[in-house]
């Protein structure tokens, strides 16, 4: 028999606090004989006409009403230990309040039952640019490590794997739920569910897995609403340093921005070169006469031409913002709310500490009157790049790029090569989502360069052809090849501390990953300068 169980909070009490009104379900008494601290409810079948089935009978013979769809479900309440537990079957899931459930307690439970070496499938969430989902499935049975997981930088939202316990059942799968399949008698379940509890209670899974406490999104409705009106106060009344970012939410359109206008509601826009917390709330404030609405804001990007580059224009697109409460770090990013565990938030902070700063290898970014005689404009990466090469003696590489890899799409090992052998990586500074392209980029072109002679004997020739440099020598023999993540445009202090959260935990993952490679790794900003 495969089980689907769900826990619920503390504040559900009585089982039909976990129902949802008006779901249709009526309950079911239990049989004589049967003892158990629950109730049960059923959706007894309605059968309603299936969509598909009219269209395809357009030019198929058959009548289209003798083919229905019937959405039965069923529900098991049990109590344990007073914490409420739900057994659902067919529709039941759809019919609980599932916004009082505890969210990690099948992931929990299947981590506390799984040895490490009996996993064959994860689902992950990269909290980066896009924050993309992955499902990775195994033919096989292996380890965590064996998934290609970035501890750092990914959010474990679902693993699944084979029990050896045959008492427990023979696979899981835990997510907000805990599926099992297991060989049980309906007299059985309550004595399962104690187990299961038992189980969600222990903390074994954090000496194998320690790292899934770093990250938790947010789902609970109760915990949002909440961080949502903390959000929307603090755009009120902002505060000088506090950490609200506009981060533009693809990364071309980073790239590519020349200015933005921002807008509310009906009223008049006003253009931004910058994507600048701080004046465009004062600007919104003073528009909404101090009480604004998230909703209601609206921004939209432009191309040195004039052209729109971005169909995306709601505000809370473009959000980061990262906010203390009660002891716990949280981050609203990708509309998305992540509570951040205190111990990994130390661990970042010192680890990005330690980190080398030469800004020397910079030179300032310019920013220039645009002819409307209002708005200044930062100058492009492209002038940016070939302005650093001139003034430093680099070769410009930006835009050449590397396309002999069997496997692999074009790729850019760097925008600048420093002949003392670094490998220098530009970004104009737009928050998370270019930052995240920035280093991901860097370690990818590492590994190309340090794991691959074609790809070094490339990146020796068309530096010879673009700035008739010799770099055979310092390529070649690797020992002092570096790499720089150079950040220019950023109006803040200097320092890792000042980046939205999630671009310092990428750093440090990348940082990492391109010093086990033998790099030396250094991380520069640069200043702006108006002319």
């Amino acid at each position: 028999m495969k089980l689907t169980v769900y826990m619920f909070t503390e504040e559900v009490d009585a089982f039909n606090k976990a129902l949802k009104r008006g779901a249709g379900y009526s309950k079911v008494d239990f049989k004589d004989k049967i003892e158990m601290d629950g109730e049960a409810y059923i959706k007894f079948p309605h059968s309603t006409p299936l969509g598909w089935a009219r269209f395809f009978a357009e030019g198929l013979d058959y009548d289209p009403n003798e083919l229905k769809s019937s959405r039965s479900g069923l529900i098991l309440f049990l109590r344990d230990k007073g914490r409420i537990f739900a057994i659902t079957a067919g529709m039941g899931f759809a019919a609980i309040q599932r916004d009082k459930i505890e969210y990690d307690f099948g992931l929990k439970v299947a981590l506390n039952k799984l040895k490490s070496d009996k996993i064959f499938a994860v689902d992950t969430r990269k909290i980066d640019s896009k924050a993309t989902l992955r499902r990775d499935i195994s033919s096989i049975e292996g380890r965590l490590e064996e998934f290609d997981i970035d501890r750092y930088a990914q959010l474990l939202g679902r693993i699944a794997g084979k029990i050896l316990d045959d008492d427990f059942g023979s696979n899981v799968t835990g997510s907000d739920s805990l599926q099992i399949t297991d060989d049980l008698f309906f007299s059985d379940l309550p004595n399962k569910v104690s187990e299961i509890h038992k189980l969600y209670n222990s903390e074994d899974y954090k000496e194998m897995y320690p790292f899934v406490d770093n990250l938790r999104l947010v789902k609970g409705k109760a915990e949002k609403d909440a961080l949502f009106y903390e959000l929307e106060e603090r755009l009120k009344k902002p505060i000088k340093g506090q950490k609200v970012i506009l981060a533009t939410p693809d990364i071309e359109s980073a790239s590519n921005a020349s200015y933005y206008e921002v807008k509310y509601s009906r009223y008049s826009g006003r253009c931004f070169e910058q994507l600048d917390p701080d004046g465009i709330f004062q600007f919104l404030n003073d528009v909404a006469d101090g009480d604004i609405s998230i909703d209601r804001c609206k921004i939209r990007a432009y191309d040195s031409d004039g052209h729109q580059i971005d169909s995306r224009i709601r505000l809370i697109d473009y959000l980061v913002y990262e906010v203390d409460i009660d002891g716990g770090k949280y981050i609203f990013t990708q509309n998305k709310w992540y509570k951040i565990n205190g111990s990994f938030v130390d661990e970042v902070y010192e680890y990005n500490a330690d980190i080398k700063i030469d800004n020397a290898s910079l030179c300032s970014v310019e920013r220039r009157l645009k002819d409307d005689g209002i708005t200044y404009m930062l100058q492009s990466e492209d002038e940016y790049n070939k302005r650093l090469a001139r003034i430093n003696g680099y070769a410009c590489l930006d835009k050449k790029l590397f396309n002999k890899l069997p496997g692999f799409s074009k790729v850019e090992l760097c925008d600048i090569f420093d002949p003392a052998g670094r490998l220098i990586h530009i970004k104009k500074y737009d928050g998370s989502s270019v930052l995240s392209h920035l280093f991901s980029q860097a370690t990818v072109a590492a590994s190309l360069v340090k794991g691959d002679e074609r790809v070094s004997k490339w990146l020796e020739n068309t530096i010879m052809d673009i700035s008739g440099l010799d770099c055979h020598d310092v390529i070649s023999s690797g020992e002092k090849l570096g790499v720089v993540f150079g950040i220019v445009g950023m109006q803040k202090k200097h320092d890792p501390k000042s980046l939205p959260f999630f671009s310092q935990v990428n750093l440090m993952s990348n940082h990492q990953k391109i010093k086990a490679l033998g790099f030396n790794v250094e991380l520069a900003f640069s200043d702006v300068v108006t002319v």
